[in-house]
């Protein structure tokens, strides 16, 4: 797993809008810090909103009361999906538990989305925009780093057989 308790909440936020993009296909908003009535994302055509609660060394029932808080916000809202993501692991309990919270404004127990579910989407090959992007989570993960740094020899060796792929007709012995 990356170092997600490098990024302040700001940052994880940043990484959620990025992840919950790629997720959903669509492009969000997002708000200035502070009061934020509820809102820490929103989609352009406002029917998806997004809350996003960095507890990564916290316990479930801080992140849990901090949720709570949360719901009075939505009955102002007309939205027709709620998402969370948190930087937590969540256990099925746990799971349950947010989605019985906010059930009336989300449509399945996919809208949550926990730590180890960002951690496999932006550890996916095809994801690997958003991981060089948040440079923080894996500054000090040796594998990533040396990955990046040969990535250029990979990229001249298919470059060099893709090259002789196409010239071996012409050769002539």
């Amino acid at each position: 797993m990356l170092e997600y308790g490098n990024l302040s909440s700001i940052e994880f936020e940043y990484l959620c809008q990025d992840v919950i993009s790629r997720i959903l296909g669509i492009r969000f908003i997002r708000f200035a810090p502070g009061k934020d009535g509820g809102i820490d994302l929103q989609s352009y055509d406002r029917k998806y909103i997004v809350q996003i609660k960095h507890y990564y060394n916290s316990s479930f029932s801080d992140l849990y009361k901090s949720l709570k808080k949360e719901k009075d916000k939505l009955k102002r809202l007309s939205l027709e999906d709620y998402y969370v993501c948190v930087s937590k692991k969540l256990t099925p309990n746990n799971r349950t538990k947010i989605f019985n919270l906010f059930s009336t404004y989300m449509s399945t127990e996919k809208n949550i989305i926990d730590i180890s579910e960002i951690d496999d989407i932006i550890c996916d090959p095809a994801n690997i925009d958003i991981l060089r992007k948040h440079f923080k989570l894996w500054l000090s993960s040796s594998n990533i780093l040396n990955e990046l740094y040969n990535q250029g020899i990979f990229i001249d060796s298919e470059t060099l057989l893709n090259d002789v792929k196409q010239e071996l007709p012409y050769l002539t012995i």
